[in-house]
């Protein structure tokens, strides 16, 4: 009888242990789910910068703050879009643009972008036909929009690429 309380003396809090220890386990889980589709909803990780953002007062969002347009030829059209969306509950206007050289030109400045409301911003580069800068030319340029939210006075964008000369044919062919 005596060894017989001797092994419930001593086993019972070792069950006992081990039962608290994955029943907590199973508690903090459940309540990490909630947690892990909250985030999943509202984009990841992303929603902590998000949510950091509108707390300063920045409501004005981008897709992407550098865009590149690739490897083109001297003469070829060059564009990028950038997704800009007004997550805040008052209207933001764009109203224009500064870039580091006059051959960037953003098309339909200025604009409004209503609360919740997303548009696509065009900028086009001027590219030369001439190959005056050498045989390749990497970009790497700064674009600034200015806004009228007074938190997010300047939004700095980047467009990157390169512009390589054109390969002449030779007249005798190859």
């Amino acid at each position: 009888m005596e060894t017989e309380q001797a092994i419930q003396q001593e086993v019972l809090p070792r069950k006992r242990a081990w039962v608290s220890r994955w029943s907590g386990a199973f508690f903090v889980s459940a309540a990490l789910v909630p947690l892990m589709l909250a985030f999943w909803t509202l984009g990841g990780l992303d929603a902590m910068g998000v949510a950091y953002a509108l707390m300063k007062g920045e409501t004005l969002f981008v897709d992407s703050f550098s865009k590149s347009f690739g490897i083109v030829q001297t003469g070829d059209p060059i564009a990028v879009s950038y997704r800009l969306t007004n997550r805040g509950d008052q209207s933001v206007r764009v109203v224009g643009c500064q870039a580091i050289c006059t051959c960037i030109v953003p098309d339909d400045l200025p604009f409004t972008l209503h609360p919740k409301e997303s548009r696509d911003l065009k900028i086009s580069i001027r590219n030369p036909k001439t190959e005056d800068k050498g045989p390749s030319q990497a970009i790497n340029w700064g674009i600034t929009l200015f806004t009228t939210n007074p938190a997010q006075i300047q939004v700095p964008l980047t467009v990157k690429g390169e512009i390589r000369a054109r390969s002449n044919p030779s007249p005798f062919g190859s």
